[in-house]
């Protein structure tokens, strides 16, 4: 008997036993079900899941199947079954019961729970996993049947008496899933659990009754609000207590009398409970006993009575709040204060006044405290929703104790009375809460209160963290209008105090940070940007904030300590004004005198015009200042109005197009601009009075910039425009007097920046500033003003000289004072009042590097100043020479007598000076040659420097990126001294002196000082022809008719043009040009009264230079050698005889350069010139060639040595063979003289033709191996084949034989081919063979066989035994070539067309080795001549290569490349192939089954080929038997031939309609195709691609259309594919179309279920599901059904997991069966 209480027997299905709850269904999948059930519990995760996710499947039709077969298994085998498999199939009952418990039949009712009842009480102890699912199915089946399963639940439960954990868990359950049908039974329920209370020792026990307790209470309130309109309920449902479930939202039938249950009802039962729970359980051990407890009795605390309440309030809060200190997880506690908090507030209660101060102060420092996280991940999750909770309580207790809530919390906040910083903060939350919930009537008194109680915390803060929260309250309270009480005021300063926290303040505390291990969050630039955000939103946002801010704003601009601010201020004013002036608004214009404390518009002017200078400062200062200024124009003054409407947005849109522009922003130049606008506003003003005032500001703020460099030398310009503008002399000299002790001296900005306030100044009182100026540096100046103090202050009346830092700033003041001063009395100044005072200064030789940087700014300016275009006029500065003489000691240095001791000055230092070396080389007169080479002499060394030095020693730049840019000026400075050099002085032998002062450095070894020293030369060269052919030099007549010593000149940058650098070499050929050029210019001037006429076009031979410059950046060598060999042919031309020797000896030097490729480059020139000239040159051929055979060993530079390889060449040319045989008898490696030797003799085109001939006779035709010692072992390879076979390899590594190689392309690769055969099996001649192919295939270019050779390394499998493979590709690509084309939409199409005279070449040669004397040979050719086969056309070619192979067919060495070969005629079209398909047929048919596997393969490989073009008539009457000899490949164990068998077997398909054939081949069609089904998910995925392929090409053939589409679309492509989609899809389709032969279709799958591969058994599980499902009704009787059903049922045996699981899967389609 069977489990159902039937027969096994399979014609008789009895009936369930009467003990038996199985509700069969009297079909097979009543076995399958059972079997799913019974094997559910597989030790695999997935596969478990797929047996429970199937009998899911099957209770979605047959819900009473699978219910009642689940419960009899439980029941039947209630010993046998781990807890586990219980478990898992109790989870399907309750899945199944979920989704069609009203179709559950009444019968099985009781059975379960029977099962679930005694599953879930069996066991005393607590099994959470095995007793939760039991309980869930309870819950489930309460649902329906409520009454049945209450009762059954109590009765486990009797009265006095403590049930089983889960038996009151379940109940609870019950009341929250059907609270309607329950919450009238509590009572009952009740009446048993209160009792029993007092007597639960255990925790787990109490944990489950309060857990359940609060779920009774909060399934009372959802029914009392579905059930009521009591508004009290609906408010305790809303507040917390647990809330509305679901269910609360839908209509249900109510029960009899529910409309008189109200929460009140219950206070008798749940009272009782409340204080026993309250007064013992709270107090348990356990921890999450104790916050359950909690959340239970605030539910409760919702049904008693006001009174019972009030009553227990004191000791609820006391429990409540002791509870915190227990447990870590808050949020339980929490949740259960605010329901008893709700409940104390309710109607307006004040019964929690007594309480209130401990309960503040308890949920205080809980909020200050926020939750901190722990390892146990569920109670992370809460903390954040804790102290939500908790704010919601400070809302509720504050909506009835506004006042005392208010009080609390600002009590709080006192920094003297709150220590922490926690406290603080939390503190400034809770009011921000209390702030923005709190907005009725009860706050309206309250806020004046909270905007005074922030004072103390606002003034005495420290912490960034408080601030950044202070901060947050304040935006919430300008929100609701809090700032515009008294006292708001002191708040916005708070906000703005924090928008001015410096970058230095912000710098200091980051590095802070980064020193400490744990730091804090927040940082300064946090509270900073946040604060500008707030402030910000504060103006934009808050329609109240504008009368707050405006005009207050404007007091804090000025204020030093707000700088900071002063960006976000401006964007605030610029909205606030300028809203307020679109509006009209008449509080927009405003007194100042009435506004005391704003300051007025003089000193608000030079505030911000001074700030403006900075316009890219943090918080986009510039663009904040002038919307600001375009804003209040007319606050300030109604003409300043008018002039800043037309100004400022013409600054504004100057200022936004230099911001992120390409074009790097002129800090000068806007300076100026807004100097600009501070001229024209004094100027619409037109009161001294105001630009006095402004003066008097400007000076006032001077302290403030302290610390701000560029915001100071802002400041002293301001100031020295300004008094420019004045009259008043006293007030003029009280201000200079002013300036002078508030400069920083040792700040460069400041200096100069006072030094250009003066010059400014100077414009206007040149003889006050010069005495001020004066004064200083002899001490007799004023004295600083008492009040300045500090560091530059002075303590007595009395002045001393002045010292070194303020030396510096009088120097800069020198100098601007005669840039800015009035032209015509500057000269009537310069000598005595200037120059004579700079003296002491000039001639000290211990000055500093500062001070001297700071007087060679100035002698600069002095310089600049005395030009004739600044003056108008020609001015002869007496002390020229002598100041050059002092720049020049500041720059290199003074000798002590001893001529030591010189230190030159640093790198910036030269900078300058070099500067203003050229500003004075540049007046008139020009300077004596004498001293043109002493500056010559001095600067050049320059070239050199690297590095600073100082004094004490040598050593690196402390700013290596400054030290890089300070010598990169340097060397522009220098070459712009030289050419004010030549400006002054326009000669050749000018020009000469420079050029030759620079030689030494061309050849210095660092490439950096030849690179510079070729740059110099190259400037001046160009500066030369600019300024000869300009139009004041016209008159030049002394200029020389010719480039004297142009050659030696040439010759001496011509290693520069082969130089390692690129660079270098650019500009050297250039140069090289540019003296040509010159020189062809000065021969070819022409005089006339009119001055010098040139003739600027240069000679025709001359124009390649400047193509030869652009491709000298070639890194390759040869390409470099090919530019200076152009170079070397123009200056052959060009050069003059006379300067032919001084070329032909300066050259010769050149061979020895410091540079390799210097000496290569001047050796290619001067062979390139002797080439061309070699009329003056006598034949020395044997005495050269011999000095090169002697130096060639001695060369170290392999370009030097390449460079004189042509004599070999020459000697070649002679005795071709006889030089390349000595060549050959070097021994391999070849060492690199023989290597470039055969190189250049191949670069001869008829040398290298006979080389060509002579490598392939020795190669093809030699003895290439010596005897073998032992017969049958192979011989060891001759040194001359190795050598040849390597000569051949380096002969085409250039590329100067390609065309050589070309026109022998079939001779040399047949050659290099057949080696390849010969060498296989020995490691040195593969090595050999292998490099020669490579530069055969780079020499030829053909990037295509390139590119196959370095795929799947070919190169390495050409030493295996599998090389004839890769000589097969080779061929393929040697005997085709790529022809591009553009289609009409421009498109690249690429062709690849056959070379037949490429082929029959190949052929001709590879014929005559058929039977050579190697192996290897006959291997190759026989390939070579198939994979001809392959590709050619020609009708001869193809009869010659088919018979070559068939007569080649017997010789077992090439039988296998025969067959390859024969199987490739197919490439030669229809025609061919029906010509000869008898002979080709017949031999590849003859070895599809034969014994050796490669034959087999290749032979089918071949017939697919053939089969898909030959004539059917052909094929078609051997059809049956090819089906018959290729079916047992189709099953093969190795891939490849799987694969090869079912192309194959596709091809077939051609054949399949023909008229012999159409039936027969039908049949064996639909024998194969559970085959070709199963093998689309074959292991190897080619052999699905082969398998998708050949359904694709058979499902014509199998006269069903449906079928046909299907297998043509997206199922059979290639690439991945949805299996199972396929076999649904596919089993749909054979049902439909071939009905009859599904019995056959499902018998042939089961035979897969003992495949070796457990893919295609899980195939055939799944294919048999689908079969089976789609089966219509009517066909099932065709079927052996329970045979089928039991082979699946046997499969859930199956080793393979994955087997399994596609079983169950399939078993899971099965339930109607």
């Amino acid at each position: 008997m069977s489990f159902f209480g039937r027969s096994s027997s399979t014609d008789n299905k009895p009936k369930p036993q009467a003990s038996s709850v199985v509700l069969p269904t009297g079909g097979s999948i009543d076995d399958m079900v059972l079997a799913l059930c019974t094997n559910s519990n597989d030790g695999v995760a997935k596969v478990k899941r797929q047996f429970s996710e199937s009998l899911i499947d099957i209770g979605r039709k047959q819900p009473n199947l699978v219910l009642s077969t689940i419960t009899e298994f439980l029941r039947a085998n209630k010993s046998k079954t781990p807890k586990e498999h219980r478990i898992q199939l109790l989870g399907v009952l309750q899945k199944v019961l979920d989704l069609h418990r009203n179709n559950m039949r009444e019968e099985l009712l009781e059975p379960m729970l029977d099962l679930c009842m005694s599953d879930m009480v069996e066991d005393k102890n607590v099994v959470a996993d095995w007793q939760g699912a039991a309980s869930a199915v309870l819950v489930s089946l309460g649902v329906r049947w409520p009454d049945k399963v209450h009762e059954n639940l109590l009765n486990k439960f009797p009265p006095g008496t403590t049930p089983h954990y889960f038996v009151i868990f379940t109940l609870g359950d019950l009341a929250t899933a059907n609270y309607m049908a329950i919450v009238p039974k509590l009572k009952t329920t009740l009446s048993r659990v209160i009792p029993i209370l007092g007597s639960i020792k255990q925790e787990n026990m109490k944990w489950v009754f309060a857990s359940s307790m609060y779920k009774f209470c909060d399934a009372i309130v959802n029914f009392v609000v579905n059930t009521s309109k009591n508004k009290d309920a609906l408010q305790l449902s809303l507040a917390g207590g647990g809330g509305v479930t679901a269910a609360s939202s839908t209509v249900v039938a109510l029960p009899p009398g529910a409309e008189e249950i109200q929460l009140a009802s219950f206070s008798g039962e749940v009272f009782p409970a409340y204080e026993l729970m309250f007064l013992h359980w709270t107090q348990s051990k356990e921890a999450k006993v104790r916050s359950t407890t909690i959340q239970a009795v605030g539910s409760m605390c919702a049904l008693l009575t006001p009174q019972q309440f009030e009553a227990q309030l004191p000791k609820i809060l006391a429990g409540v709040l002791g509870l915190y200190k227990k447990d870590k997880d808050h949020f339980p506690i929490t949740m259960g204060l605010s329901v008893i908090l709700n409940v104390g507030v309710k109607d307006g209660s004040r019964v929690l006044e007594p309480h209130l101060n401990n309960l503040l102060n308890a949920i205080h420092q809980l909020a200050c405290a926020p939750y901190e996280a722990t390892t146990q991940a569920d109670l992370e999750s809460t903390s954040q929703e804790n102290y939500h909770e908790l704010l919601r309580c400070f809302d509720i207790i504050g909506k009835v104790f506004t006042d005392e809530v208010i009080h609390f919390l600002l009590s709080k906040l006192d920094p003297k009375l709150s220590k922490t910083v926690q406290t603080r903060v939390g503190t400034s939350n809770i009011l921000k809460h209390i702030v923005t919930r709190l907005v009725g009537p009860q706050m309206a008194d309250k806020r004046g209160l909270i905007v005074s109680g922030l004072k103390p915390l606002l003034d005495t803060e420290k912490e960034t963290k408080v601030k950044m929260t202070a901060a947050q309250l304040i935006i919430a309270m300008a929100g609701h209008d809090y700032l515009s009480l008294e006292g708001g005021e002191h708040l916005v300063e708070f906000v703005v105090k924090q928008c001015a926290i410096t970058d230095k303040e912000v710098a200091a505390e980051k590095a802070k940070r980064e020193k400490e291990k744990n730091p804090p969050p927040e940082s300064l630039d946090d509270l900073r940007s946040m604060s500008d955000n707030i402030l910000n939103l504060a103006a934009t946002t808050i329609p109240c904030m504008e009368d707050v801010l405006w005009p207050y704003l404007l007091e804090l601009i000025v204020p030093p300590q707000y700088t900071g601010a002063v960006p976000i201020m401006c964007k605030s004013i610029a909205y606030i004004a300028g809203k307020k002036k679109a509006a009209e608004d008449p509080s927009f214009i405003f007194d100042f005198e009435e506004y005391v404390n704003i300051p007025k518009p003089p000193e608000l002017v030079a505030r911000l015009l001074v700030l403006l200078t900075q316009p890219f400062r943090r918080g986009n200062l510039g663009m904040n200042i002038l919307q600001a200024l375009h804003a209040i124009g007319p606050v300030l003054d109604a003409s300043i109005g008018k002039l800043w409407e037309v100004t400022i947005p013409k600054l504004a849109k100057y200022l936004q197009s230099k911001s992120g522009g390409t074009e790097p922003f002129d800090g000068k130049a806007w300076e100026d601009l807004v100097l600009r606008l501070l001229s024209e506003t004094l100027k619409v003003i037109d009161n001294d009075q105001w630009s006095t005032n402004c003066a008097i500001a400007l000076c006032k703020h001077l302290d403030t910039y302290n610390g701000d460099a560029e915001m100071k030398k802002s400041c002293f310009k301001h100031i020295g425009y300004v008094l420019q503008k004045l009259s008043k002399k006293d007030f003029i000299k009280e201000k200079l007097n002013e300036i002078f002790p508030k400069v920083n001296h040792e700040d460069e900005t400041e200096r100069v920046g006072c030094a250009q306030g003066f010059g400014y100044c100077s414009a206007s009182h040149l003889d006050m500033v010069l005495d001020k100026v004066n004064s200083e540096i002899n001490g007799t100046g004023a004295p600083a003003p008492a009040s300045s103090g500090g560091f530059w202050g002075s303590s007595s009346s009395a002045k001393k000289p002045a010292g070194e830092p303020m030396l510096n700033t009088i120097m800069l003041c020198y100098g601007y004072i005669a840039a800015y001063s009035s032209p015509s009395l500057i000269t009537t100044r310069i000598d005595i009042n200037v120059l004579n005072n700079m003296k002491p200064v000039l001639e000290n030789p211990k000055n500093t590097d500062r001070l001297k940087q700071s007087t060679i700014k100035a002698l600069d300016l002095i310089g600049q100043a005395m030009k004739p275009e600044h003056l108008g006029g020609v001015y002869k500065l007496m002390k020229r020479d002598e100041l050059i003489g002092y720049l020049l000691n500041f720059m290199c240095g003074v000798a002590d007598k001893k001529g030591q001791g010189a230190v030159r000055g640093s790198n910036q230092t030269i900078v300058l000076g070099l500067n203003a070396i050229s500003t004075f080389v540049e007046l008139e007169p020009k300077v004596p040659v004498d001293l043109e080479t002493t500056v010559l002499s001095k600067v050049v060394p320059f070239y050199s420097i690297d590095r600073p030095v100082t004094k004490e020693k040598a050593k690196p730049a402390e700013n290596p990126e400054a030290d890089a840019k300070a010598v990169e000026m340097m060397m522009e400075n220098l070459n712009n001294l030289y050419s004010s050099l030549l400006s002054m002085d326009l000669s050749v032998a000018c020009l000469a002196r420079i050029i030759e002062t620079v030689e030494p450095f061309l050849t210095n070894t660092e490439p950096i000082v030849r690179e510079r020293a070729v740059t110099s030369v190259l400037f001046i060269l160009k500066k030369f022809i600019e300024l000869i052919v300009a139009e004041k030099n016209k008159k030049n007549t002394g200029l020389v008719k010719a480039f004297t010593k142009v050659g030696y000149y040439i010759a001496m940058i011509t290693p520069r043009c082969t130089d390692t650098e690129v660079a270098i070499r650019q500009k050297s050929v250039e140069v090289i040009g540019m003296m040509l050029y010159i020189d062809y210019i000065l021969r070819n001037v022409t005089e006339s009264d009119e001055g010098l006429t040139f003739n600027m076009q240069p000679p025709q031979t001359l124009r390649p230079i400047n193509g030869l410059r652009d491709k000298i950046n070639a890194t390759e060598i040869n390409h470099q050698y090919a530019v200076v060999q152009a170079m070397s042919g123009i200056i052959g031309e060009l050069i003059s005889e006379v300067d032919l020797i001084e070329f032909l000896r300066r050259i010769l030097v050149a061979l020895t350069d410091v540079e390799p490729n210097g000496a290569n480059g001047s050796c290619v020139v001067l062979n390139g010139v002797i080439k061309r000239r070699g009329k003056e040159l006598k034949d020395k051929t044997k005495e050269f060639i011999q000095k090169i055979i002697e130096q060639m060993q001695k060369i170290k530079s392999d370009q030097t040595l390449n460079a004189t390889l042509h004599a070999i060449r020459n000697l070649a040319l002679h005795h071709d063979l006889v030089v390349v045989d000595t060549l050959l008898e070097y021994p391999i490696p070849h060492i690199t003289e023989v290597v470039k030797s055969f190189q250049v003799v191949a670069k001869d085109d008829t040398l290298v033709v006979n080389m060509i001939n002579h490598f392939t006779t020795i190669l093809n035709n030699g003895l290439l191996e010596e005897a073998a010692a032992t017969k049958g072992a192979p011989g060891k390879p001759r040194p001359i084949a190795l050598s040849t076979t390597a000569a051949f390899g380096e002969i085409m590594d250039i590329p100067e034989t390609a065309k050589a190689v070309e026109s022998r392309y079939s001779q040399i690769a047949c050659c290099l081919l057949l080696r390849v055969g010969t060498s296989n099996g020995n490691a040195d001649a593969m090595k050999q063979i292998s490099t020669s192919l490579q530069k055969f295939i780079k020499n030829t270019k053909n990037e295509r066989l390139e590119e196959t050779m370095n795929k799947e390394d070919r190169w390495k499998k050409l030493e295996g035994a599998e090389y004839y493979k890769v000589v097969v590709d080779m061929v393929s690509k040697i005997v085709t070539y790529e022809e591009v084309t553009v289609g009409e939409d421009e498109e690249t199409i690429k062709t690849v067309k056959n070379n037949e005279t490429r082929m029959f070449e190949m052929y001709k040669i590879m014929f005559e080795y058929l039977k050579g004397n190697y192996n290897g040979q006959r291997v190759v050719a026989a390939s070579t001549i198939g994979e001809i086969l392959n590709h050619t056309k020609d009708a001869a070619l193809v009869q010659n290569c088919v018979n070559g192979l068939m007569l080649s067919l017997y010789d077992p060495v090439v039988k296998l490349h025969c067959l390859i070969g024969l199987g490739n005629i197919a490439s030669a079209g229809k025609v061919e192939v029906d010509r000869y398909a008898a002979t080709v047929l017949g031999a590849l048919i003859a070895m599809i089954d034969n014994e050796d596997q490669n034959l087999a393969l290749e032979s089918m490989s071949g017939l697919s080929k053939i089969f898909e073009i030959v004539d059917e008539s052909q094929v078609a009457p051997n059809i049956i038997n090819l089906c018959h000899r290729v079916r047992p490949s189709l099953s093969s164990t190795d891939a490849h031939m799987r694969q090869t068998s079912f192309t194959l077997f596709g091809t077939l398909s051609r054949f399949g309609n023909y008229s012999t054939a159409i039936d027969v081949f039908h049949e064996q069609l639909h024998l194969n195709m559970p085959v070709l089904i199963m093998h689309v998910n074959d292991p190897d995925t080619t052999v699905q691609d082969a398998a998708k392929r050949a359904l694709r090409r058979l499902g014509p053939l199998l006269r069903f259309k449906p079928m046909e589409t299907f297998l043509a679309g997206s199922a059979t492509d290639e690439g991945k594919t949805n299996y199972e989609e396929f076999l649904d899809e596919m089993a749909r389709l054979i049902i439909a179309g071939f009905p009859d032969r599904i019995n056959y279709y499902i018998m042939t799958t089961i035979e897969f279920f003992k495949s070796n591969w457990t893919e295609l058994r899980g195939n055939a599980n799944t294919f048999v599901g689908f079969l089976l499902h789609h089966l219509p009704q009517e066909k099932r009787n065709l079927l052996n059904v329970p045979m089928i059903t039991q082979a699946l049922i046997a499969m859930l045996k199956e080793k393979d997991a994955d087997v399994r699981r596609r079983c169950a899967q399939a078993m899971g389609l099965l339930y109607e069966y």
